[in-house]
Formats: C-alpha cells, structure tokens, sequence
C-alpha cells in the first residue's frame, strides 16, 4: 500500500540547525563613551528569544510540522530538547541582568519551561 501526501521536507540536518538557532547569545554588549566624561561605559542589551515558531519560520514549515517530525524523529525530539535548555538559559541570563521586565520573565518561565511549579488546580 502506498503511502498518499507530499513528502516530508524533514532532513536530519535540520537538528544541527535547530540547536545552532537557539545557541545564540542571550545578548550583546554596547560600549559607548559618556560625552561628559568621556569614559566608556559597557551596557547589555537582550537579544530575541529563540523561539520554535521563529525557526520554524526560518527554515519554511509550520510548528505544526516541527511538532510531527519531534515524534516521528527521535533525532529531532533529542535537538528539541536541547533548544528548549538553551532557551532557558536565555531567559535566565537576561532575566539576572534584568535587561527584561520581571513579570514578563515571571509569564515566559511560567508558561514556557519547568522553571516555575504551577499551583495545584482545584
């Protein structure tokens, strides 16, 4: 019986590609010179988080599909995971230097890793 569909756009490299994206630094340092003094001064801006629908985006398929080729490839599933890490180490750099907002760290952690224990529901 043959199968019926496209074929999957799935390629094993795509795992090495999945971790490199999420393997990007957490932010970037300004140096800038105070006009007034005219001592430089490092400060940190965040860069994005690395989100799995920006990937998604970037290499032309849905999350939906990311999602399938996770249980379809145990390869992929094991990149997942790792990128899951990696963003999480994201958010926790950026949210130590506080370069964002507390609650908005607090709602992502929350709602996005296993940093933060959700209450029992009734």
């Amino acid at each position: 019986m043959k199968k019926i569909g496209r074929p999957s756009k799935y390629q094993s490299a795509y795992c090495e590609m999945l971790v490199a994206y999420f393997s990007k630094p957490a932010h970037r340092t300004l140096v800038r010179v105070d006009p007034r003094t005219g001592l430089e001064k490092e400060t940190y801006v965040a860069n994005p988080l690395p989100t799995l629908i920006r990937f998604a985006k970037s290499i032309g398929v849905d999350v939906s599909t990311l999602n399938n080729w996770r249980k379809r490839y145990p390869e992929f599933a094991t990149a997942v995971q790792m990128a899951k890490g990696l963003q999480k180490d994201v958010l926790i750099q950026n949210g130590l230097l506080r370069l964002w907002d507390p609650r908005f760290t607090m709602f992502i952690a929350l709602n996005n890793t296993d940093l933060v224990k959700r209450p029992s529901g009734r």
